[in-house]
């Protein structure tokens, strides 16, 4: 059976780029998720972007449920 694996983009410039083995808090709220993700992880693996054609720097966080 395939896992997923959940990921995140974040903006570079707009927060410190967590460490591999950091747990780090999720919270989203919006309409997919009405009643708001509030959950923590695991930092697992990351993938930089750099900046392209009017393309702020970005980072995939790949996360582990904790």
């Amino acid at each position: 059976m395939p896992v997923a694996i959940p990921s995140v983009d974040i903006l570079t410039g707009t927060i410190e780029i967590p460490q591999l083995g950091t747990l780090v808090r999720l919270r989203i709220r919006d309409d997919w998720f009405y009643d708001g993700l509030d959950a923590q992880y695991r930092v697992v693996g990351l993938h930089g972007r750099p900046a392209q054609r009017g393309r702020p720097d970005t980072t995939t966080l790949y996360l582990e449920a904790t």
